[in-house]
């Protein structure tokens, strides 16, 4: 996971579909991201650990489907796939 994360961290910043989509509906509360692209890699990073604070598991998640499947954030999915060029 550390390391899908640090790939995460290559790709663009910002892209325009997610950051419209962003935009229109951004998250009134507890928002401390700047972009998609932080706030999937800040997902992603801890996983492989027990994590911390509202988020600590008995077992690291070493699942990448698991991990994507627990991810709830369709601005974030939808980064991601902008950011490797899926084409919409």
């Amino acid at each position: 996971m550390r390391v899908f994360a640090q790939m995460l961290e290559k790709l663009p910043e910002h892209v325009p579909v997610s950051d419209a989509m962003e935009a229109a509906s951004p998250q009134e509360k507890d928002r401390w991201w700047s972009s998609q692209r932080e706030h999937v890699v800040a997902w992603f990073r801890p996983q492989a650990t027990r994590g911390s604070g509202a988020f600590v598991r008995l077992e690291p998640n070493l699942s990448a489907a698991k991990t994507y499947q627990r991810f709830s954030c369709a601005e974030g999915l939808i980064s991601l796939a902008e950011a490797v060029g899926v084409d919409p």
